[in-house]
C-alpha cells in the first residue's frame, strides 16, 4: 500500500514529545484537557495512512466516540 502524507493539526510540546518517542506502547499521566484523544486519533490516522492497522476503543460507546468524531476531519485527506 502506498504511504500518504497527511496535513495534521499543530501539536503542543507535550504531544509532540509523545508523538516523536520511539516506544510502541506509551503510558501517559495527563490532565483532563491535555489532548490525549486528539493525539490518539492523529496517531491512528498517521499509522493507517502508511498501511498500518490501528484500533480506537473505549470502555463505553460514548467514550470511544470522542476519538471517532475527530477522525473524519483529518481522514477527508485520504483518497477513496
Amino acid at each position: 500500500m502506498q504511504s500518504l502524507t497527511l496535513e495534521l493539526p499543530h501539536l503542543h510540546a507535550g504531544q509532540r514529545e509523545v508523538w516523536d518517542h520511539p516506544a510502541r506502547f506509551k503510558v501517559m499521566a495527563c490532565g483532563r484537557r491535555w489532548g490525549k484523544s486528539r493525539l490518539g486519533s492523529l496517531l491512528c490516522l498517521a499509522i493507517a495512512s502508511k498501511g498500518g492497522r490501528t484500533w480506537w476503543v473505549g470502555p463505553t460507546y460514548p467514550v470511544a466516540s470522542i476519538g471517532w468524531r475527530m477522525i473524519p476531519r483529518i481522514a477527508v485527506q485520504i483518497p477513496g
